[in-house]
């Protein structure tokens, strides 16, 4: 019986494309709009799909993965090397666009001891954040490199 309740947990979840053919290439250019929340927000993206770094000391720190997007929301996180899907383990560890736009806003308002962040020039989102809570401390300084931003047809 276990073994049939494992192997309908792939059905049991919004799975993304198995593959990058069922996003394209983006053209509108909204790079005018300086606010970077506003310039996102004028793509009205809610299904994408981009690749995303997550740099921790943590399992998964340091694999570059596509971050599939339906409705605003990750639905599957698959690591570029071998295809693999890490969702269910580790998919809670990697951002949306508007997350990262959020974790900006909010670590603007936090004291830490080194902070980067750079937002992508045509999308608005923050294309890499780097947080160093405290430079005492070793290993729980942690960055998102964020790129490659396509829509998502189905």
């Amino acid at each position: 019986m276990f073994v049939w309740l494992i192997s309908l947990l792939p059905a049991c979840r919004d799975l993304g494309p198995a593959s990058l053919e069922d996003a394209e290439a983006i053209t509108d250019d909204h790079s005018g709009i300086s606010d970077p929340r506003a310039r996102w927000q004028a793509y009205q993206l809610r299904s994408y799909v981009f690749e995303q770094q997550r740099s921790c000391f943590c399992v998964t720190g340091g694999a570059t993965c596509l971050v599939y997007v339906s409705n605003d929301k990750v639905t599957d996180v698959v690591r570029k090397s071998d295809g693999q899907s890490l969702f269910i383990e580790f998919g809670s560890l990697y951002k949306t666009a508007n997350q990262l736009l959020d974790l900006a806003d909010s670590l603007k308002q936090v004291s830490v001891a080194r902070l980067v962040i750079e937002y992508d020039e045509k999308f608005g989102f923050p294309k890499y954040i780097y947080v160093d809570p405290s430079l005492q401390i070793a290993d729980e300084e942690y960055a998102f490199l964020t790129s490659s931003v396509r829509r998502l047809l189905k």
